[in-house]
């Protein structure tokens, strides 16, 4: 599933906006999950999370999640 994301994203932004469109970041946050439906631009997308809290937004991966 590819979900739509969407909330206060601008802790997000501050960090990926100079990146490139493949750089991969790591993110912590708190979110509430949407029943299936359809979300985003048009309506593409099977599931939504809104993004309630941001805990942790950096460019490096930590080594567990590779």
């Amino acid at each position: 599933e590819i979900w739509w994301a969407e909330g206060n994203l601008d802790e997000i932004f501050a960090v990926t906006n100079n990146l490139n469109d493949f750089t991969p970041v790591y993110i912590e946050f708190m979110g509430e999950v949407s029943s299936k439906g359809r979300f985003g631009y048009r309506e593409s997308f099977s599931r939504k999370i809104t993004i309630v809290d941001i805990l942790k937004v950096q460019k490096v991966i930590p080594k567990d999640c590779h």
